[in-house]
């Protein structure tokens, strides 16, 4: 069966071997007037929202929900989940070998988040019963080829779930669970430089095995674990206990489905997808809706792949800087699909390429 595969797979994996991100291709000139996008503080009714209903291309696409799911070896195909149906479609492998040694199991993605330009970033994980030889390592996965950039040094202890602010600062949370007895970490929120990899403890949260993280329009982060939703603060990692999510599919004795994902679209209408390490279902994932405050789920449909593990959804929208005749900058809202031609114009997303994330 397909979970005993993966479950050799696993046995398999091993230590990171990643390839440079591809250069991007030079934009061409262009001239944007200030009318071409909306001002921040103006109507954004009129802007897309929600997935766009198209045919899935090499690269992700603004509004579209995305995961890595198991494919050959740990958790390295990245996916487009229907937000309507919940079929998902494969788009590519992620550029990484699993380690020859028979010990450790990865690197593996638990998780992704897109920056405010639509950038992608992980934390890749080693697994292994010995809690001395896990690692997590920061990087950057190039969303049209699935090459990684390494950022920073590794570091001993496992991560996932990791989400991204509206200032461009990453979050992910020390992952370990316990009746696996080969993930390992503190359960603590840590916030991570996008540029060094460096971590910043922010607070233990009293949890150890965080699924998911996602953060609302409002800047709330939310968490979820054993099919509940949290949220936790930012300043300190403190939980806040605030729905029980249900109906889950399967969720009870004997397959314990358990909600694995979480991300919010850009109207905050929270979706998720879960799976089990108890029962091989040949739907692959469920995907749900789900009503934050009240944990309400609603079941879209199935994924038809292997089992998924994190994810979030592509904004439609950015905010940039944008540069005026003048020289001076001025802040606009534009959808995701016109930044190309704002970056080649001279603009810039504040909280990305080292720019504060103030909007002037």
């Amino acid at each position: 069966m397909r979970t005993q595969l993966r479950r050799a797979c696993l046995a398999a994996a091993g230590l990171l071997a990643l390839a440079a991100v591809l250069a991007p291709p030079a934009l061409a000139q262009v001239t944007i007037e200030a009318s071409d996008a909306l001002p921040v503080e103006g109507p954004t009714a009129a802007l897309p929202s929600g997935e766009i209903d198209i045919q899935v291309p090499p690269s992700p696409v603004p509004g579209g929900y995305y995961s890595f799911d198991f494919e050959t070896f740990a958790y390295s195909a990245f996916e487009r989940i229907s937000l309507k149906t919940g079929e998902a479609t494969h788009i590519w492998s992620i550029d990484l070998q699993p380690d020859p040694r028979p010990w450790v199991m990865g690197p593996m993605p638990l998780g992704l988040a897109f920056d405010l330009d639509g950038a992608m970033y992980t934390t890749l994980n080693i697994l292994s019963y010995d809690p001395n030889e896990v690692q997590s390592q920061f990087a950057r996965v190039d969303t049209k080829t699935g090459q990684v950039t390494l950022i920073g040094e590794p570091f001993n202890m496992n991560t996932a779930g990791g989400d991204i602010d509206a200032c461009g600062n990453y979050f992910a949370t020390g992952f370990q669970v316990d009746h696996l007895g080969y993930v390992w970490g503190d359960g603590c929120l840590y916030r991570f430089d996008k540029y060094t990899g460096e971590r910043t403890r922010v607070g233990c949260t009293g949890m150890t095995d965080w699924m998911d993280l996602a953060f609302d329009s409002t800047g709330t982060l939310w968490a979820t674990t054993q099919n509940k939703l949290f949220t936790i603060s930012t300043t300190t990692g403190e939980r806040t206990f605030v729905s029980d999510i249900a109906p889950v599919p399967d969720a009870g004795d004997p397959h314990y489905m358990e909600v694995m994902s979480i991300a919010f679209d850009d109207r905050d209408v929270l979706y998720a997808t879960a799976m089990t390490t108890f029962y091989d279902d040949p739907r692959g994932a469920p995907v749900m809706r789900i009503e934050p405050q009240t944990g309400v789920a609603t079941l879209l449909g199935y994924t038809h792949q292997y089992y998924n593990h994190g994810g979030d959804i592509m904004p439609t929208t950015v905010k940039v800087a944008h540069r005026k005749p003048q020289g001076d900058f001025m802040c606009l809202t534009i959808r995701m699909n016109d930044l190309k031609a704002h970056l080649a114009h001279g603009d810039y997303v504040p909280g990305t390429g080292g720019h504060t994330c103030a909007c002037p």
